[in-house]
């Protein structure tokens, strides 16, 4: 396991994204070679800040998070497959940012 913690799950093969199916709360699990790019990003008032869960545009999901409004860091993930890109937070994001930055993920 390359990252973990109560809102994601990052291996060598795939991205978890808990609690992100509504109204189940199931996780979306997406393979690491469906991902373009993952995208950082400061949320504000118009990008994510209060989206606890489901849509923030008509391309975007978020996953649920009843801490998001204090978080300082969101992450957005464009895929091959699909046109609705996930979003999510993270408890440790500078630690997330660096290895997907190893890898070749994160957006810059």
């Amino acid at each position: 396991m390359l990252y973990r913690d109560r809102l994601i799950e990052l291996s060598e093969r795939s991205l978890t994204i808990k609690h992100y199916y509504f109204p189940l709360a199931t996780a979306k699990i997406v393979p690491l070679n469906d991902i373009v790019r993952v995208q950082a990003f400061k949320p504000g008032f118009t990008h994510g800040r209060f989206r606890l869960w489901g849509t923030g545009a008509p391309d975007v999901w978020f996953a649920c998070d009843w801490r998001r409004p204090a978080r300082d860091c969101l992450f957005r993930v464009r895929l091959r497959s699909q046109r609705i890109e996930p979003a999510f937070s993270a408890e440790r994001p500078e630690q997330l940012k660096s290895i997907l930055a190893a890898r070749g993920l994160l957006a810059t």
